[in-house]
Parts: structure tokens; C-alpha cells; sequence
């Protein structure tokens, strides 16, 4: 089941994310969760190798 999460965004940066989105053939709200889901992917992926790290 999809959440709706409501975010207050400068209108600078809703510009961007609507650019990058019609290059993509997103609308905003698209492009926006999947700028998100990366970044938290990244971040997972930071932590991992971290975590790696750490034990060696």
C-alpha cells in the first residue's frame, strides 16, 4: 500500500525536480520518490560497506 507524504519544498528546487522529471517523462511527484529511493539506497549501501569495514 502507497503512503502520500506532503513536503514543503523552496520553489527553486520544485523547478529542478520538475525539470529533471520532464526530461525523464516524470511528473514531479515521480521523479521526486525516485531521487528519494536512491538516495536511501545509497545510504544503505554506505552503511554496508561500513559495517564491512569496521569487522575487517
Amino acid at each position: 500500500m502507497n503512503k502520500r507524504v506532503t513536503i514543503q519544498i523552496p520553489d527553486d528546487l520544485y523547478r529542478v525536480i520538475s525539470r529533471y522529471g520532464d526530461l525523464h517523462g516524470l511528473d514531479p511527484d515521480d521523479y521526486a520518490t525516485m531521487a528519494l529511493q536512491r538516495h536511501l539506497e545509497d545510504l544503505q549501501d554506505i552503511a554496508a560497506a561500513e559495517a564491512v569495514k569496521t569487522a575487517l
